[in-house]
């Protein structure tokens, strides 16, 4: 959306000095903005506003449309105005204002637009709405449509009398005359405003509706019932077909999909794909082979593919010394857990980039399945610059690994979990013994309840308790008892189909068009 940013109504509404402060202090003030006088006045002389801050927020936008006259008629301008207006009707008025907002941010991305019907449900959950879902599925902002209008009019026309009486007051008469003058062209350009409230306001409500529809197509429709917990309504069920609504639409976004790859390896086909991906020659020169085995996976049926290489979505780099230099990479790992049993500090694989900051983060990103590890201590590993590494042969041999974004992943022993994926990581060869040994040992001390730190070759060694909490059953799951692993090939056969199709189209439309010039030249 074109619109304003939260941040942009801030800046716009505050102009200078703190917002707060000015409206405190009241209209007499050498200090104060022409926002800030009207918002006074405004807080004061209109009974239906006596929330400041819906004040401040509408009259910052009439503030940026009064004084942009080329936004006024774009739709996307009055969008925001619209939401802002619902706070003005009483009782309802505020809970659509935040359902509006949160629709705003509805897009294309069908795992973003999942994700934000979490937040609406959750929202109405908080607001006390009883059964969230059923409202939100009833919620018709078409039929506000006239009573917005009204009250739009009604509040420009509050505002342009406010602004004509403070221009008259005895305060009013004190104001220096460059901001009387500004206070008349803000008059002028509302009422300009208020004549196009009749036209502008219809549009951009049926704009809101659109987005509104999005997420409503979204609400699961079947039965839910509303469970009562303590001071608060919350739609149990309702909560949880949100997540499975969110982990089929991630399926269905495929945004990291496995590089998945099978047959031999001395096919044209097989040899042409490995080279989009990575350089397969540096095998060769001591880097892993992401090719050493063939595995089945969940949802593949019996062919096979190579493991490694389907851990990577997309290119696939080869890191030395020299991208190792400097960097911190990481392994959760822990005793063991109710869906897995232990894991270990050291290993193949280890996350690089920023270390995640909760288990939303590590789970989602890293796409760890809870049937692999359950976390509870984090291991981090940071290599000194290149100059030292260079001091240490055996470190500089070791020191070759892959480094990607990281694919999605199926549950196999938990079949209802999918997990994204996205963030990046590091496949790397086995690391010096002296190096490795001391990571172990750090890592089962941990597991013992003892931390502990340490330096070998140049390279520190931490490990902290990760903190985390709601590690396993949480992230990534759908309705229990569903196999994910399902979705995984209808998606390719899908994605094939469209290819195919695109293909089909092009080869009809050129044979189309080679037809009609033929047909023209027999025709001359």
């Amino acid at each position: 959306m074109s619109g304003m940013s939260l941040a942009e109504i801030k800046s716009i509404a505050a102009e200078t000095g703190d917002w707060i402060w000015g409206t405190a202090q009241g209209a007499f003030n050498e200090r104060q903005t022409t926002a800030q006088i009207i918002v006074d006045a405004v807080i004061g002389m209109i009974p239906l506003v006596g929330d400041a801050t819906a004040a401040r927020d509408l009259i910052a936008v009439l503030l940026r449309l009064s004084n942009e006259p080329q936004r006024r008629e774009q739709v996307s301008e009055w969008v925001l105005l619209v939401v802002l207006l619902f706070a003005l009707i009483p009782v309802v008025g505020g809970v659509i204002k935040g359902v509006g907002r949160l629709a705003l941010r509805v897009g294309k991305n069908a795992a973003d637009n999942s994700k934000l019907l979490t937040e609406t449900i959750q929202f109405l959950n908080r607001m006390g709405r009883g059964n969230a879902v059923k409202w939100l599925k009833q919620l018709d902002v078409m039929k506000y449509q006239g009573e917005l209008v009204g009250k739009f009019s009604d509040f420009c026309a509050s505002i342009v009398d406010t602004i004509s009486g403070i221009i008259r007051s005895r305060t009013g008469q004190l104001l220096p005359d460059n901001m009387r003058a500004q206070l008349q062209r803000v008059q002028a350009g509302i009422m300009t405003l208020r004549g196009l409230g009749g036209k502008m306001i219809p549009l951009a409500l049926k704009e809101l509706h659109t987005k509104l529809k999005v997420l409503q197509e979204l609400v699961y429709q079947g039965e839910v019932h509303t469970l009562a917990t303590g001071q608060r309504n919350l739609t149990r069920e309702a909560e949880a077909v949100m997540l499975h609504n969110q982990v089929r639409a991630a399926i269905k976004a495929g945004k990291w999909p496995q590089n998945l790859l099978s047959g031999e390896l001395n096919d044209a086909k097989v040899q042409k794909k490995l080279a989009e991906w990575f350089d397969r020659r540096k095998i060769a020169e001591g880097w892993p082979d992401l090719l050493r085995k063939q595995v089945e996976l969940p949802g593949h049926g019996k062919t096979k593919y190579y493991n490694s290489l389907c851990t990577f979505s997309g290119k696939i780099a080869a890191w030395g010394p020299e991208q190792f230099a400097g960097q911190t990479i990481y392994r959760a790992f822990g005793p063991g857990g109710k869906l897995a049993g232990a894991s270990n500090a050291g290993g193949y694989f280890w996350g690089a980039g920023a270390i995640p900051q909760n288990a939303k983060a590590w789970r989602e990103m890293a796409a760890v399945l809870d049937e692999w590890n359950a976390n509870g201590l984090i291991i981090l590993v940071t290599f000194p610059p290149l100059v030292r590494i260079r001091q240490e042969p055996e470190l500089m041999q070791a020191l070759k690994g892959w480094h990607g974004s990281i694919a999605e992943q199926f549950g196999d022993k938990i079949k209802n979990q999918f997990l994204a994926g996205g963030g990046k990581q590091v496949g790397m060869n086995d690391l010096p013994a002296a190096l490795a040994t001391k990571i172990t040992e750090l890592g089962e001390a941990a597991k013992a309840g003892k931390l502990g730190s340490g330096e070998v070759m140049g390279v520190k060694i931490e490990v902290r308790k990760s903190g985390w909490t709601e590690v396993e059953g949480k992230y990534g799951y759908a309705k229990e008892g569903e196999d994910l692993s399902q979705y995984a090939l209808t998606r390719q056969l899908e994605t094939n189909e469209i290819k195919a199709k695109t293909s089909n189209s092009t080869t009809v439309a050129a044979t189309r068009a080679g037809n009609q010039g033929k047909q023209k030249e027999a025709a001359r």
